[in-house]
């Protein structure tokens, strides 16, 4: 039997503010509201700002503006907004990022802005049209005749490594994201519900796909990672998205957040799935305290 989750208590402008950090992971709809995730993979602290889960560093702070509630609640963000930039990181001149479905309140003209959509797929899967359904089946059978899918937790070896490193050489990943890839194997050994699924050749018994799954959530499964040669089996990584959707139906979730739709090839993969845009993704980056000098000189 699963823990019981914490419970919520109201805050001072009535919103709904979890007591504790994991009650974030237990109702999570987005992946950065796993602290085991975040706090691996980026070197941050978690903490509570108002009804949102925040991660603290040295040089700021990111908040993640998806109220447990409602996600689209836009004065509980902005009052989480508020509470963030008493905290010190922020006071003594750090930078504020907010990731959220909408702007933020407090977000100025100058602030940088990113936007992405979080895309999902219900569980279980809608069929695809007769077409293509068909079309993914006999991907799925070849796929199986090709490769095995095993699954694991934290045993991220040297061959997994060697998949991450392919894809780092042959993509212009951001240094953030390279630094990411680098802490999975911190990620799988600190989360006790994230799962390795790997797809081996049945021919030459070598590991020719990786994707991992999070399951901390009680009700949204997470597509976390995945990875591939890029000269493996046809219909490797769609063998092992349809593994970690079982496994994710076995375990009552309703939901995947399979991500973010990155690029145009990215989000085809994920549509064949019959994936919709579950929420935006909007990022906002700026100094507060920098903004309040300025007003003040202004």
């Amino acid at each position: 039997m699963a823990a019981q989750a914490a419970r919520p208590v109201a805050g001072e402008e009535g919103f709904v503010i979890p007591r504790g950090i994991g009650h974030f992971a237990s109702q999570a709809v987005v992946p950065e509201q796993v602290p085991a995730y975040v706090e691996a993979v980026s070197d941050s602290k978690a903490v509570a700002c108002g009804a949102c889960i925040a991660y603290e560093k040295e040089d700021g702070l990111v908040l993640i503006g998806y109220p447990l509630h409602d996600p689209w609640d836009a004065k509980a963000v902005d009052n989480a907004v508020d509470q963030a930039c008493r905290l010190p990181v922020l006071a003594r001149g750090g930078r504020l990022t907010v990731l959220c479905a909408a702007r933020p309140g407090a977000a100025p003209q100058h602030a940088d802005c990113a936007e992405d959509n979080w895309w999902g797929v219900s569980l279980p899967p809608p069929p695809p049209p007769s077409r293509a359904r068909q079309k993914l089946r006999h991907m799925l059978r070849r796929a199986e005749q090709a490769v095995c899918i095993e699954q694991s937790q934290g045993n991220f070896d040297a061959a997994h490594q060697r998949l991450v490193d392919a894809q780092i050489r042959s993509r212009p990943l951001a240094a953030g994201t390279r630094y990411i890839y680098s802490r999975l194997p911190h990620y799988l050994a600190a989360s006790p519900h994230a799962i390795l699924f790997s797809a081996y050749s049945r021919e030459t018994g070598k590991l020719v796909a990786c994707a991992i799954g999070e399951y901390a959530s009680l009700h949204t499964a997470f597509y976390q990672f995945a990875f591939r040669l890029t000269n493996g089996p046809f219909g490797a990584a769609d063998l092992l998205l349809s593994a970690l959707l079982r496994e994710a139906e076995a375990r009552g979730h309703t939901r995947c957040n399979l991500g973010l739709g990155i690029n145009s090839g990215i989000s085809f993969f994920k549509r064949k799935w019959q994936a919709e845009i579950l929420l935006p993704c909007q990022e906002y980056s700026w100094a507060p305290q920098t903004r309040r000098w300025w007003k003040f000189w202004a």
